[in-house]
């Protein structure tokens, strides 16, 4: 198919016309505007919202009418509103920023009248913060961080209501794009430089967004389909280092009106963070609209500072603006690119700070005004004549005046294509019909088109079909207001590819997980729809449905795509690479069949048998059906056939299915492929592999056993264990098994301890194989030969040491190991039958319960005569007595008598013997009189003794050798001294009945008469001792109130101290008073007179040689 689909060229065309109207409304500076009429004059805006040193942005409608503008942070809507999420003081804004060059630029989506995107690019504020935010009062928002942002793009939605009444509002807010390396410290730090321009793409379906940064420009594609975020990079020099990128971002970046060309103006080349340096570029490029590629690198100027550049409409001339001087001031220069090498001719030097450029839609540009030195900034500058060389271009520094507010660096940047007056071209493939047309001019007189292939036309809009593909030059000639004007541009006729259906249009495919998707690799299907056309000139795209194949939007992933319903239909486009329009559609219908899985196929395994008159050949039938409900699982059996086939090859193949009731023909082991299969798509299928086992039958040989009756009145009958004869019923292999049946019964196996009901008695036997479950059938034939035997009873009494009930036994002391049998013990008669766990110590057996246990012996005599019988254990307790005690003998009672016991408590004396050592008594106690050893052998009624050891000892009363007193202190101490040793008596001072301490030491004893008393611990006596510990009053108060009336000296009562003496003098000297130690001591008064209060002093002749000096105090 070749759908017609418009496809617009714009050429470059100077016919005196007016472009369109998207350019018409500018603001900038200091709250400046002018808006520029159909008759192409400018007027003065009020009313702008912008406070911006450079960057700035804005945008009309064709019409010429105000939609938004911006300084790259904050949005304003046509009637001056903030958009409220381009709100940059409430924290919604866009991360522009008005101190960077072109800080934004707004692009149109294509097919969406109501959409835009703004294009930011930031300063690199994280150097010089103080910059911007914070200008004009305004307060930084915690959202900005003050690191540099890099290039992003927000979204503008014109048909949305802001929450404030604004007309639109941000939709989609700083979606980042990469111009940088991240690997790269440096770059990471700057992102992008402060340059952004837009142009038209060679068909006019989109756009390109160029930015700068390092060594690269970045071209990013604009579409129906929204921002590409993968750029088109061309890396080309200069490389402008990192290190002084601060400055050496600044400056503008421009495309040419025709879309051929960039120019750049580099400000400073610097190596110096910081720094300012003289040695900017301004650079020419050629750019391929087409591919997005920036080439062919000019130099123009070397030396100064560029900021301002741009082109005239025609994209013959491009202006600059340079600062020199250290920017003092500044010159405006012309190059003619019609020339080679390119002429350059300064038009202007001036004061004025090197500002923006920007064209017009009347094909002026205008200059920024701003200088420190003069007010030149209440205009703007205008070159009134852009395409003609030289001077004549007629340059006005202060050409329109600006009336509200003032200009700054900045003018908002355009996509320059607006600029230029367009031929529109519609339908450019091959066996269309093209259509040329130009806009319509009132004042056009004559047309004449050549089409490039020898055929011409003079209609305004004339219709052509070109007979092969190519590139042709296209020229028209007008004549307006009698002047004739040509001008030329190459159009290119593509070729219609053609889209080859892929056999039957239908493509089906197995699911291999039951789930009915797939993951599609359509890539393979390419080959078979372009046929023999070649892959470099043509592509295929796949889609889901044809409005998205016709649209070109929606494209599946080819090489992996996973359906979501079973049956689809899939479109294919072969689009010409150079030319999406030129395109063929075909279809095919995909259909995903569920591949049945094989649940469980376990192999088959039977014992051989007589089915075939042989139990020994390894052959069979198996009933392979049984393995349908397994391999179908919970799959449906109507949408599934299953058959089986004898190998692979018949599986795959479908070939040779076998009977369900198969007979084996390789003996023991077979092989069998089965196969399942989708009925929808028998394509769609399973196999595995299986065996088919047969195992052998087991050899069950016959046995028999004997065994004898040892009953004191035997009877023929007894208890065999029936497993001893299993080494001879399964010839002694070790994975046979065996279980025994009365004969006639052979459905309930019988236990394998089991007493005959007859004698001689036969039993069937199953034989069978652990491993395979296969059996056989045998006999086992029981004799009870009759043979008497007898018993025994051992006891022993528990003095091994820990009366707890076990004690150790000799089981041959019962008697029956007799000479001629073979004698074994076991804990259990079920152990003695089946003879396992035999006691391996007999000689030394202690018991395993306690006091009473009864044992098995099993007694075997040389006819295979077997008998089973028990021995009763007893261990007897010992008497129940304590076995160690001690006494003692005081030796201050020499004519005592000490009692001694058996220490059978509260036992009955008469129920044990006793006797004691020395002496022979055999009573239950006895006194002795001296000190020495006693033992007690003390016997119970089963023979059973135990002895008691009693150690009487000598003990006496305490004799005291001398007692130390330290009185006169803060803290008098008493210490007691006795013969012998100390530690067998206890102390106690004043308290005759204590309680009594270990210690002999006593401290902070009071002043006084005291007694000593002194026990012996083993109670042999008590002893005291009178002592006086001495005490001299501090104070007294002679009031007559019983209490301290007089002074003296405790601790001489009693006698004590009788030979000392006592003197009293005032402070002077004076005898007041001499006193004996027993008297009533001095009650203040001298020579009948009551003595003040004050203090008085002593002197104690003490009795032991001491003097004691002092003073004490009178209180009344």
């Amino acid at each position: 198919m070749k759908p017609l689909y418009c496809f617009m060229l714009y050429l470059l065309f100077t016919i005196t016309c007016s472009a369109q109207g998207e350019a018409n409304n500018w603001y900038f500076g200091s709250g400046a505007g002018i808006k520029f009429m159909p008759d192409g004059s400018v007027v003065p805006l009020s009313g702008g919202l912008l406070f911006t040193f450079e960057g700035c942005s804005s945008i009309s409608n064709a019409n010429g009418d105000l939609l938004f503008y911006s300084d790259g942070k904050t949005v304003w809507d046509r009637n001056h509103v903030i958009m409220p999420n381009g709100n940059y003081n409430a924290g919604t804004g866009l991360l522009g920023d008005p101190s960077s060059t072109q800080s934004a630029i707004i692009v149109p989506k294509p097919g969406n009248p109501d959409i835009y995107y703004i294009f930011t690019v930031d300063e690199p504020h994280h150097e010089n913060a103080a910059v911007f935010p914070d200008q004009n009062t305004d307060v930084t928002p915690d959202q900005d961080d003050g690191f540099n942002n890099g290039l992003n793009y927000s979204v503008v939605d014109l048909s949305v209501t802001g929450t404030n009444g604004s007309i639109g509002d941000i939709t989609q807010r700083n979606v980042y794009l990469v111009t940088y390396n991240p690997l790269n410290n440096g770059e990471v730090a700057y992102k992008c430089s402060e340059k952004i321009t837009a142009v038209k793409n060679n068909n006019g379906s989109g756009y390109w967004v160029l930015t700068h940064f390092v060594n690269k420009f970045y071209a990013f594609k604009v579409n129906n389909s929204g921002v590409d975020p993968n750029p088109v990079i061309s890396t080309i020099n200069p490389f402008v280092s990192i290190n002084g990128y601060r400055k050496n971002s600044i400056g503008y970046l421009k495309s040419s009106p025709n879309g051929r060309k960039i120019a750049i103006a580099h400000s400073q080349l610097g190596s110096i963070t910081g720094g300012t340096e003289g040695n900017g570029q301004i650079i020419l490029y050629d750019f391929d609209n087409t591919t997005g590629i920036v080439s062919n690198q000019n130099t123009l100027v070397t030396g100064g500072n560029p900021y301002g550049i741009e082109f005239s409409a025609d994209s013959k001339k491009l202006y600059a603006t340079n600062g020199i001087n250290n920017n003092l001031s500044s010159q405006l220069l012309q190059f003619d690119l019609t020339t080679a090498p390119i002429n350059q001719v300064v038009i202007d030097q001036s004061n004025s700070t090197a500002g923006a450029l920007q064209l017009g839609p009347n094909k002026k540009i205008y200059r920024a005004n701003f200088s420190t030195q003069s007010n030149i900034d209440t205009h703007l500058g205008v070159i009134n004549n852009p395409e003609t060389a030289g001077l004549g271009c007629n340059y006005q520094q202060l050409g329109v005046e600006l009336v509200y507010g003032t200009s700054a660096l900045g003018l908002p940047p355009f996509i320059t294509s607006v600029f230029n007056t367009s031929i529109a071209v519609t339908n450019i493939c091959l066996g269309d019909p093209t259509t040329f047309s130009i806009p319509a001019n009132p004042n056009l007189e004559s047309i004449q088109w050549d089409f490039g292939d020898g055929n011409s036309s003079s209609q305004l809009s004339p219709t052509h079909t070109y007979s092969t593909p190519g590139n042709y030059t296209v020229n028209v000639t007008v004549t307006v207001n009698g002047s004739p004007v040509s001008n030329e541009q190459v159009v290119t006729i593509h070729e219609t590819p053609v889209a080859h259906p892929i056999p039957n249009q239908t493509l089906n495919q197995c699911d291999d997980d039951s789930d009915q998707t797939y993951n599609f690799n359509f890539a393979s299907l390419t080959g078979s729809i372009l046929g023999s056309q070649n892959p470099s000139t043509f592509e295929v795209k796949y889609f889901l449905n044809n409005q998205d194949a016709i649209n070109n939007t929606n494209t599946i992933d080819p090489t992996n795509y996973t359906n979501t319903v079973p049956t689809f239909t899939v479109f294919a486009r072969v689009s010409n690479k150079n030319n999406q329009l030129c395109y063929d559609l075909t279809q095919f219908t995909v259909n995903v069949f569920k591949r049945p899985v094989i649940n469980s196929l376990p192999d088959i395994i039977l014992c051989d048998d007589n089915s075939d008159g042989n139990t020994t050949n390894g052959q069979t039938t198996f009933n392979l059906s049984s393995l349908n409900n397994g391999i179908l699982g919970t799959q449906n059996a109507a949408d599934s056939t299953i058959s089986y086939h004898l190998n692979q090859s018949d599986a795959d193949s479908d070939s040779n299915p076998q009977s369900l009731l198969f007979y084996n023909t390789v003996p023991n082991l077979q092989s069998l492929v089965v196969r399942i299969e989708n009925n929808l798509n028998p394509t769609c299928y399973s196999t595995r592999q299986f065996n088919l086992i047969v195992n052998p039958l087991p050899n069950a040989i016959p046995a028999q056993l004997t065994q004898c009756d040892f009953q004191v009145n035997p009877d023929g009958f007894t208890t065999f264990n029936l497993t001893e004869a299993n080494s001879v019923l399964t010839g002694n292999n070790p994975n046979y098994s065996t279980s025994f049946y009365i004969q006639g019964n052979s459905t309930t196996p019988i236990n394998t301890i089991y007493t005959n009901i007859q004698n001689p008695q036969i039993l069937n036997v199953r034989v069978t194989d652990n491993t395979t479950q296969c059996y056989s059938y045998t006999t086992l034939t029981l004799n009870v030969n009759v043979n008497p035997t007898t018993t025994f009873n051992l006891r022993k009494c528990d003095a091994d040491g820990t009366e707890d009930g076990y004690t150790e036994f000799n089981l041959s002391d019962a008697g029956y190991e007799i000479p001629g049998n073979t004698t074994n013990y076991y804990l259990s008669g079920n152990d003695a039958l089946l003879e396992q766990n035999a006691i391996p110590t007999p000689h030394n057996f202690t018991n395993s319960q306690a006091t009473n246990q009864r044992v098995f012996v099993r007694i075997e005599n040389g006819n295979d005569c077997i008998g089973v019988n028990t021995i009763d254990l007893t261990v007897d307790t010992l008497p129940d007595i304590i076995i160690n005690d001690t006494d003692v003998f005081c030796l201050n009672k020499p004519d005592s008598t000490v009692t001694l016991d058996a220490g059978i408590g509260f036992q009955s004396p008469n129920s044990f013997t006793y006797l004691w050592t020395p002496g022979g008594e055999t009573t239950p106690s006895i006194g002795v009189t001296t000190s020495g050893t006693y033992t007690v052998t003390v016997t119970n009624s089963t023979n059973c003794s135990k002895e008691r050891t009693i150690v009487v000892k000598n003990s006496d009363i305490a004799l005291i050798e001398s007692v130390s007193i330290v009185d006169l202190s803060d803290i008098n101490t008493i210490t007691v001294y006795v013969q012998g040793n100390e530690d067998e008596f206890l102390y106690s001072l004043d308290l005759p009945e204590g309680p009594f301490q270990d210690s002999n030491y006593f401290e902070n004893v009071t002043p006084g008469i005291h007694t000593i008393y002194i026990i012996d611990k083993d109670g042999c006596g008590k002893i005291s001792k009178e002592i006086s510990v001495l005490g001299i009053p501090s104070f007294f108060t002679p009031n007559g109130d019983g209490y301290n009336d007089t002074w003296t000296i405790k601790g001489m009562e009693k006698g004590f101290y009788g030979n000392s003496t006592i003197y009293i003098f005032d402070r002077f000297g004076k005898l007041l008073k001499q006193m004996a130690p027993d008297g009533e001591g001095w009650n203040g008064i001298f020579n009948g007179q009551m003595l003040p209060s004050t203090d008085y002093w002593y002197v104690i002749n003490l009795e032991d040689g001491r003097i004691i000096k002092g003073h004490f105090t009178l209180k009344r």
